[in-house]
Protein backbone atom coordinates (compact mmCIF):
# COMPACT_ATOMS: atom_id res chain seq x y z
CA UNK A 1 0.00 0.00 0.00
CA UNK A 2 1.59 2.87 -0.62
CA UNK A 3 2.04 5.51 2.33
CA UNK A 4 2.11 9.77 1.96
CA UNK A 5 6.01 9.25 1.87
CA UNK A 6 5.94 6.45 -1.09
CA UNK A 7 7.11 6.29 -4.50
CA UNK A 8 4.28 3.82 -4.83
CA UNK A 9 0.84 5.05 -7.06
CA UNK A 10 -1.97 6.04 -4.45
CA UNK A 11 -4.38 3.31 -4.27
CA UNK A 12 -7.94 4.64 -4.85
CA UNK A 13 -10.95 3.55 -2.80
CA UNK A 14 -14.37 3.70 -3.00
CA UNK A 15 -16.70 3.61 -0.78
CA UNK A 16 -20.30 3.13 -0.53
CA UNK A 17 -22.83 4.58 2.73
CA UNK A 18 -20.14 6.73 2.99
CA UNK A 19 -21.93 9.37 5.01
CA UNK A 20 -22.39 8.04 8.39
CA UNK A 21 -21.21 5.23 10.50
CA UNK A 22 -18.88 2.31 9.74
CA UNK A 23 -18.62 3.95 6.17
CA UNK A 24 -17.86 6.71 7.68
CA UNK A 25 -15.09 5.83 9.89
CA UNK A 26 -13.45 3.64 7.23
CA UNK A 27 -13.63 6.92 4.69
CA UNK A 28 -11.86 9.24 7.20
CA UNK A 29 -8.77 7.33 7.58
CA UNK A 30 -7.63 6.59 3.84
CA UNK A 31 -7.78 10.37 3.02
CA UNK A 32 -4.59 10.57 5.29
CA UNK A 33 -3.12 6.85 4.84
CA UNK A 34 -1.91 7.59 0.74
CA UNK A 35 -5.34 6.69 -0.03
CA UNK A 36 -7.34 8.44 -3.10
CA UNK A 37 -10.82 8.56 -2.11
CA UNK A 38 -13.90 8.05 -3.28
CA UNK A 39 -17.19 8.81 -1.21
CA UNK A 40 -20.55 6.76 -2.65
CA UNK A 41 -23.76 8.01 -0.38
CA UNK A 42 -27.78 9.25 -0.95
CA UNK A 43 -26.30 12.89 0.74
CA UNK A 44 -23.20 12.81 -1.62
CA UNK A 45 -20.78 14.32 1.52
CA UNK A 46 -17.56 14.82 1.20
CA UNK A 47 -17.31 14.71 5.09
CA UNK A 48 -14.96 17.60 5.09
CA UNK A 49 -12.14 15.99 3.20
CA UNK A 50 -10.16 17.80 0.26
CA UNK A 51 -9.22 16.31 -2.76
CA UNK A 52 -12.00 12.83 -2.90
CA UNK A 53 -14.59 12.22 -5.12
CA UNK A 54 -17.91 12.25 -3.50
CA UNK A 55 -21.16 12.18 -5.19
CA UNK A 56 -24.94 11.18 -4.16
CA UNK A 57 -25.85 7.57 -5.08
CA UNK A 58 -28.45 5.22 -4.14
CA UNK A 59 -27.25 1.98 -4.32
CA UNK A 60 -30.45 0.63 -5.60
CA UNK A 61 -29.92 2.64 -8.70
CA UNK A 62 -26.50 0.75 -11.26
CA UNK A 63 -26.37 3.85 -13.26
CA UNK A 64 -25.71 5.71 -9.78
CA UNK A 65 -22.93 2.93 -8.97
CA UNK A 66 -21.39 3.31 -12.52
CA UNK A 67 -20.94 6.69 -12.44
CA UNK A 68 -19.56 6.97 -8.64
CA UNK A 69 -17.25 4.18 -10.00
CA UNK A 70 -16.59 6.18 -13.52
CA UNK A 71 -15.65 9.51 -11.31
CA UNK A 72 -13.45 8.02 -9.13
CA UNK A 73 -11.50 5.84 -11.71
CA UNK A 74 -11.56 9.46 -14.11
CA UNK A 75 -10.35 11.35 -11.34
CA UNK A 76 -7.56 8.74 -9.79
CA UNK A 77 -6.89 6.76 -13.24
CA UNK A 78 -7.47 3.74 -11.01
CA UNK A 79 -9.89 2.04 -8.24
CA UNK A 80 -7.96 -0.74 -5.86
CA UNK A 81 -10.27 -1.15 -3.44
CA UNK A 82 -13.96 -1.02 -2.97
CA UNK A 83 -15.70 -1.00 0.45
CA UNK A 84 -19.98 -2.04 -0.20
CA UNK A 85 -21.08 -0.76 2.75
CA UNK A 86 -24.39 0.85 2.33
CA UNK A 87 -27.25 -0.74 4.02
CA UNK A 88 -30.36 -0.38 5.79
CA UNK A 89 -32.80 -2.93 8.35
CA UNK A 90 -35.99 -3.00 9.60
CA UNK A 91 -37.51 -5.25 12.24
CA UNK A 92 -40.24 -7.10 13.65
CA UNK A 93 -42.86 -9.83 12.73
CA UNK A 94 -42.58 -11.35 9.49
CA UNK A 95 -46.27 -10.98 8.86
CA UNK A 96 -46.16 -7.19 10.18
CA UNK A 97 -43.22 -6.11 7.70
CA UNK A 98 -44.32 -3.68 5.44
CA UNK A 99 -43.91 -4.52 1.91
CA UNK A 100 -42.11 -1.43 1.18
CA UNK A 101 -39.43 -2.58 4.34
CA UNK A 102 -39.01 -6.12 2.60
CA UNK A 103 -38.64 -4.94 -0.89
CA UNK A 104 -35.86 -2.05 0.71
CA UNK A 105 -33.86 -4.61 2.63
CA UNK A 106 -33.69 -6.54 -0.40
CA UNK A 107 -32.75 -3.85 -3.07
CA UNK A 108 -30.41 -2.45 -0.76
CA UNK A 109 -28.25 -4.81 1.18
CA UNK A 110 -28.27 -7.22 -1.98
CA UNK A 111 -28.79 -5.83 -4.61
CA UNK A 112 -26.70 -2.70 -4.15
CA UNK A 113 -23.58 -5.00 -3.08
CA UNK A 114 -24.20 -6.83 -6.04
CA UNK A 115 -24.54 -3.98 -8.28
CA UNK A 116 -21.97 -2.52 -6.56
CA UNK A 117 -19.45 -5.03 -7.19
CA UNK A 118 -20.20 -5.39 -10.73
CA UNK A 119 -19.56 -1.98 -11.64
CA UNK A 120 -15.85 -2.15 -9.68
CA UNK A 121 -14.78 -5.62 -10.53
CA UNK A 122 -13.41 -4.62 -14.22
CA UNK A 123 -10.98 -2.16 -12.43
CA UNK A 124 -10.35 -4.30 -9.60
CA UNK A 125 -9.52 -6.85 -11.54
CA UNK A 126 -7.36 -4.42 -13.46
CA UNK A 127 -5.37 -3.39 -10.37
CA UNK A 128 -3.90 -6.89 -10.31
CA UNK A 129 -3.95 -6.53 -6.58
CA UNK A 130 -7.17 -5.04 -5.01
CA UNK A 131 -9.20 -5.84 -2.27
CA UNK A 132 -12.83 -5.83 -1.87
CA UNK A 133 -14.73 -5.46 1.32
CA UNK A 134 -18.66 -6.86 2.03
CA UNK A 135 -20.52 -5.59 4.69
CA UNK A 136 -22.62 -8.05 6.30
CA UNK A 137 -23.58 -9.13 9.99
CA UNK A 138 -23.78 -11.52 12.42
CA UNK A 139 -27.27 -11.75 11.11
CA UNK A 140 -25.60 -13.24 7.82
CA UNK A 141 -25.17 -15.92 9.80
CA UNK A 142 -27.33 -17.14 12.16
CA UNK A 143 -31.06 -16.53 12.06
CA UNK A 144 -32.27 -13.80 14.74
CA UNK A 145 -35.55 -13.37 16.43
CA UNK A 146 -38.17 -10.53 14.24
CA UNK A 147 -35.14 -9.92 11.45
CA UNK A 148 -35.99 -12.66 9.18
CA UNK A 149 -35.85 -10.25 5.89
CA UNK A 150 -32.97 -8.70 7.26
CA UNK A 151 -31.17 -12.05 7.97
CA UNK A 152 -32.32 -13.37 4.30
CA UNK A 153 -30.53 -10.17 3.19
CA UNK A 154 -27.41 -10.80 4.79
CA UNK A 155 -27.16 -14.48 4.07
CA UNK A 156 -27.14 -13.48 0.81
CA UNK A 157 -24.27 -10.70 0.83
CA UNK A 158 -22.14 -13.76 2.87
CA UNK A 159 -23.45 -16.55 0.09
CA UNK A 160 -22.29 -14.14 -2.47
CA UNK A 161 -19.39 -12.90 -1.13
CA UNK A 162 -18.08 -16.18 -0.39
CA UNK A 163 -18.90 -17.26 -4.49
CA UNK A 164 -16.84 -14.33 -5.21
CA UNK A 165 -13.43 -15.70 -3.69
CA UNK A 166 -13.41 -18.73 -5.27
CA UNK A 167 -14.35 -16.72 -8.93
CA UNK A 168 -11.89 -14.25 -8.33
CA UNK A 169 -8.97 -15.13 -5.61
CA UNK A 170 -6.72 -16.25 -8.99
CA UNK A 171 -7.51 -12.59 -10.38
CA UNK A 172 -5.66 -10.28 -8.37
CA UNK A 173 -8.60 -9.81 -6.05
CA UNK A 174 -7.53 -10.51 -2.98
CA UNK A 175 -9.39 -12.72 0.39
CA UNK A 176 -13.10 -12.03 -0.25
CA UNK A 177 -13.79 -14.63 2.21
CA UNK A 178 -16.06 -13.57 4.61
CA UNK A 179 -14.70 -13.92 8.70
CA UNK A 180 -16.59 -13.81 11.67
CA UNK A 181 -16.54 -13.08 15.41
CA UNK A 182 -18.89 -12.24 18.10
CA UNK A 183 -19.19 -9.11 19.42
CA UNK A 184 -21.41 -6.07 20.06
CA UNK A 185 -24.33 -6.45 17.95
CA UNK A 186 -23.63 -6.86 14.68
CA UNK A 187 -20.52 -7.97 12.38
CA UNK A 188 -19.29 -7.66 8.90
CA UNK A 189 -17.31 -9.37 6.49
CA UNK A 190 -13.94 -8.16 5.35
CA UNK A 191 -10.80 -8.92 3.69
CA UNK A 192 -7.88 -7.93 3.68
CA UNK A 193 -7.79 -4.12 3.96
CA UNK A 194 -4.40 -2.69 5.27
CA UNK A 195 -5.49 0.83 6.33
CA UNK A 196 -6.37 1.81 9.75
CA UNK A 197 -4.83 1.92 12.80
CA UNK A 198 -7.00 4.34 14.44
CA UNK A 199 -10.47 6.52 13.61
CA UNK A 200 -11.47 9.43 15.38
CA UNK A 201 -15.19 9.47 14.21
CA UNK A 202 -17.25 9.80 17.63
CA UNK A 203 -21.43 9.42 17.03
CA UNK A 204 -22.00 8.10 20.76
CA UNK A 205 -20.19 5.09 23.07
CA UNK A 206 -21.19 2.17 21.10
CA UNK A 207 -20.48 3.66 17.64
CA UNK A 208 -17.12 4.67 19.16
CA UNK A 209 -16.57 1.35 19.85
CA UNK A 210 -17.58 -0.17 16.93
CA UNK A 211 -15.49 2.61 14.90
CA UNK A 212 -12.44 1.74 17.08
CA UNK A 213 -13.13 -1.61 16.11
CA UNK A 214 -13.33 -0.92 12.43
CA UNK A 215 -9.72 0.68 12.31
CA UNK A 216 -7.82 -2.51 14.05
CA UNK A 217 -10.11 -5.28 12.57
CA UNK A 218 -9.80 -3.04 8.81
CA UNK A 219 -6.05 -3.30 9.33
CA UNK A 220 -5.97 -7.30 10.26
CA UNK A 221 -8.60 -8.21 8.15
CA UNK A 222 -10.57 -9.78 11.18
CA UNK A 223 -14.28 -9.52 11.67
CA UNK A 224 -15.80 -5.68 12.48
CA UNK A 225 -18.26 -5.16 14.62
CA UNK A 226 -21.24 -2.85 14.12
CA UNK A 227 -24.91 -1.52 14.53
CA UNK A 228 -25.71 -1.31 10.86
CA UNK A 229 -29.54 0.11 10.99
CA UNK A 230 -28.79 2.99 8.60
Amino acid sequence: MATPHSNQPRRALLVTGASRGIGRAVAQQPATAGVSLGLASRSGDDLGLDGVVARPCDVRNPADLDAAVGETVDRFGRLDILVANAGVGAYGPFLELSPEHLEEMIDVNVKGTLYAVRAALPHLIESGEADLVTIASEAGRRGLPLEAVYCASKFAQVGFTRAMDHELRERGVHRLHPRSRRGLEHGVDLVRFPLADQVSHRRGHRQDLADRNAARTVGRGQQLLRDDRL
